[in-house]
């Protein structure tokens, strides 16, 4: 019988979407940016709303996965937000034909995203949206979920127009594309790119981006 191979599963769930004016509009921004992230990351299990306001979706790598939830919340930043688990270890197919999965990759993502969920209600960590979780003891894992704490929080402190220029960079947008996007001058989305805080964070996500 052959070893199952590992995955790594990611699960996401839109923030306060109860609160949302208008949760059609918000869903359509959700599935849009599903879509978006599914042809800039590749993906075993492409992200897909499978109930509600929750996507599901899995990867070869955990830096595949850590780097698609980081963009889906980048195309919802600053109006919405998502909160993500992400998990490492085998997952088994259940019923191939509607895809139905379980096994410990799904159960590590489901607990990271409620220790996720957890942190952001402590002081001082109210700006984290994303857990790492491994099935079995991973030092990579725990040292990812560290570091995407860390992230999460530089992102809370950012004002909502350097979120949107991190966005547009992080997804390879010129500068003046920015700019008329976003209705500011092209000098404008210079000084917040050249930014310290926006500059590391583009350097720790291309970084964790290429974790195994």
């Amino acid at each position: 019988m052959a070893t199952p191979e590992r995955r790594v599963a990611v699960i996401l769930d839109l923030v306060r979407s109860r609160q949302a004016s208008d949760r059609k509009d918000l869903h359509d921004r959700f599935a849009a940016a599903l879509n978006q992230v599914n042809e800039e990351v590749g993906a075993i299990q492409p992200l897909a709303v499978v109930v509600g306001d929750e996507a599901q979706g899995v990867y070869a790598t955990l830096g595949g996965a850590i780097d698609a939830a980081w963009r889906v919340r980048l195309l919802l930043l600053p109006e919405h937000d998502a909160r993500a688990g992400i998990g490492v270890g085998t997952l088994e197919v259940l019923d191939a034909a509607t895809n139905v999965q379980d096994g410990p990759a799904w159960w590590a993502a489901r607990e990271a995203l409620q220790a996720a969920e957890e942190t952001a209600t402590r002081p001082g960590s109210s700006g984290v949206r994303t857990g790492v979780r491994a099935a079995q003891d991973d030092p990579v894992a725990w040292a990812a979920d560290v570091a995407v704490r860390c992230r999460d929080a530089v992102v809370g402190s950012l004002p909502d127009t350097a979120r949107s220029v991190l966005g547009g960079l992080m997804r390879g947008e010129r500068q003046q594309d920015i700019a008329d996007r976003l209705g500011i001058s092209q000098s404008a989305v210079s000084q917040r790119a050249t930014r310290a805080d926006v500059d590391v964070l583009r350097v720790v996500a291309t970084d964790l981006a290429g974790l195994p």
